[in-house]
């Protein structure tokens, strides 16, 4: 069987095409023997032999366009057949998280963010009006922090509850004390910026969580390996 006979069969465009190409070079083949034989003076090929031949040289040169024509059209059917398999599963992906899913999380953000903020209104505005309340009692004394620490002195430690005044550049004179440590007025934007950064937060801890985890398996693996390099050779590092 020669490379002629190799005749591709299927209905995909390659196909077609490659057997209009196989047509036609048979029939170029059949052409250039007949016209080698006449040059070789055979008496059997004459003028109706070679028309034949360049007749069916042409016709395959018409199946060749009308086989590019027919492959056109398959590609293009099954481009429109990928073009709507794709247009659906793109509307399927967006329908499984649609926007007002998105639109609602974003309010209860909103409602989230809305009730932090005045939380810590009321929040300092508790921490103001405590501090007025014990400023107004003269049963009251406020106690004096130091600005000065002086070495080999034992850290001054501020009352438990009550009031404590500093005498300090750009520092508010009058303090409120808590559990012994200051409770000053609650940044309103730090706090609402803590929020909004939570999730990237959250996406950072995880990651070094996730980081850390691989390091102790890839130490653990390690160990492994050396445990059973020394199973069969005590020499083994």
């Amino acid at each position: 069987m020669t490379a002629l006979d190799e005749r591709p069969t299927g209905d995909t465009p390659e196909a077609i095409l490659a057997a209009a190409d196989h047509e036609i070079a048979e029939a170029d083949a059949a052409l250039a023997a007949l016209e080698e034989r006449v040059l070789d003076d055979d008496p059997e090929v004459g003028p109706e032999e070679i028309e034949q031949a360049r007749s069916k040289r042409y016709f395959a040169g018409l199946a060749k366009r009308r086989a590019e024509r027919k492959a056109a059209a398959l590609r293009e059917a099954e481009a429109e057949q990928a073009r709507t398999a794709a247009y659906a599963e793109a509307r399927r992906l967006l329908d499984e998280v649609p926007q007002a899913d998105v639109d609602q999380a974003l309010a209860a953000a909103s409602e989230a963010m809305t009730a932090l903020r005045a939380a810590v209104r009321a929040r300092n505005e508790a921490r103001d009006r405590a501090l007025q309340v014990l400023r107004a009692c003269p049963a009251i004394e406020a106690t004096e922090r130091p600005t000065v620490h002086h070495r080999g002195e034992q850290p001054w430690q501020g009352p438990e509850f009550g009031l404590v005044t500093v005498d300090a550049y750009r520092t508010d004179r009058w303090q409120l004390y808590v559990n012994g440590r200051s409770l000053p007025r609650l940044d309103e934007e730090t706090l609402l910026d803590q929020a909004r950064k939570a999730p990237a937060t959250a996406d950072y801890v995880a990651s070094r969580e996730q980081a850390e985890r691989a390091r102790q398996q890839r130490q653990a693996d390690r160990e492994a390996r050396r445990q059973a390099r020394r199973a069969t050779d005590p020499n083994a590092l």
